[in-house]
């Protein structure tokens, strides 16, 4: 929302739930864990947690460590969340303490938009992917060729293992892709060029 709101609606009825000014701008992503917890950022370089069993709804903690504006949000497991973000940087982040992240990798300035892990069987040596706008796409390999993570819970899974490939084939701004099923192909598309492209990964 560019009101920096954040509305919650009954995914049948959908009768509004709750509305609450919650972010100084634009909120990019929203993400929810098991229905208990929602999860948003924002342009104005934070992160925050808010608990939907509470009533009214209430904000578990906020995270302002990023330098700029925070783009994506999941969270796999019970105390940690990932977090990507324009100023070029994915974190990894123990809700336990938020004063450092615990891991984090360097994109080389290159805008973070969207993460996609490779979760549907695909048949090459990409770990997960990353929409970086006016940079094209990044393709993130562990640094043993072999090794292929679906999400970054998996035991063993390290940012610091992982080196980015660039595609950079699109003119104009990049926001999604997809791993085509068990293929070693990623669609990718582009906003004002109108184009899909599809790549084959070694």
């Amino acid at each position: 929302m560019q009101t920096g709101e954040v509305i919650l609606n009954d995914r049948e009825t959908l009768k509004l739930i709750s509305k609450q000014k919650s972010h100084q701008f634009e909120i990019w992503y929203v993400y929810l864990y098991q229905d208990n917890y929602l999860y948003s950022c924002s342009d104005d370089f934070s992160f925050k947690c808010f608990d939907l069993r509470d009533d009214p709804i209430s904000q578990r903690y906020s995270c302002k460590k990023h330098d700029a504006g925070v783009t994506w949000i999941t969270k796999e497991e019970e105390f940690q969340v990932m977090t990507g973000s324009y100023d070029g940087t994915i974190r990894i982040w123990d809700e336990r303490n938020m004063k450092y992240e615990v891991a984090s990798l360097n994109t080389e300035g290159k805008s973070v938009w969207d993460i996609k892990f490779n979760k549907k069987a695909h048949k090459s040596n990409v770990s997960f992917g990353v929409a970086s706008i006016y940079d094209g796409y990044l393709f993130a390999e562990h640094q043993d060729q072999k090794s292929i993570y679906t999400g970054y819970s998996q035991d063993n899974f390290s940012l610091d293992q992982f080196s980015l490939k660039e595609y950079k084939g699109h003119e104009s701004i990049c926001y999604a892709f997809e791993f085509i099923p068990d293929s070693d192909l990623i669609l990718t598309s582009s906003f004002y060029d109108s184009t899909l492209h599809l790549i084959q990964c070694q």
